[in-house]
């Protein structure tokens, strides 16, 4: 049998931020409560949700996160151990084809001591800032 509990919506809540609170997915809440229209919540309004991880639990959640060369070394201790991959932002892609590294090597040594894979991150951005969509054409 399967246990349900009764959520009253709250000002602010949207069904994504239920959903996670609860351990189940948005799907469930939705089938679970014929809901039409999952962006309008209503204040007041009554969901069922199923207690415990029978019913639609969710499972595990891979995490990206984007992160500058220049991040504090602090800052990225205290968020890796919750990431799966770290992509240092960014390469930048000139007309020819070319790459231009952004010093990442400290972010990526970091990031294998927590078992969180890097991942490469190439854009088309101009060397005095701001992307290009010439370099992108080119490319």
């Amino acid at each position: 049998m399967v246990r349900m509990k009764i959520y009253v919506v709250r000002p602010g809540d949207s069904l994504y931020a239920i959903a996670r609170r609860n351990g189940v997915s948005v799907d469930t809440l939705v089938y679970n409560n014929q809901i039409a229209f999952p962006e309008h919540l209503a204040v007041g309004q009554t969901l069922v949700i199923p207690d415990g991880t029978s019913g639609g639990a969710m499972g595990e959640m891979e995490v990206n996160a984007y992160a500058y060369p220049s991040i504090q070394d602090d800052v990225l201790a205290e968020y890796l151990p919750y990431l799966t991959y770290l992509t240092p932002f960014t390469w930048m892609a000139d007309a020819a084809g070319g790459l231009t590294p952004p010093g990442d090597e400290a972010l990526i040594t970091a990031a294998y001591r927590q078992n969180v894979a890097p991942m490469m991150s190439v854009a088309n951005l101009r060397p005095a800032g701001g992307f290009s969509s010439d370099i992108a054409h080119a490319l």
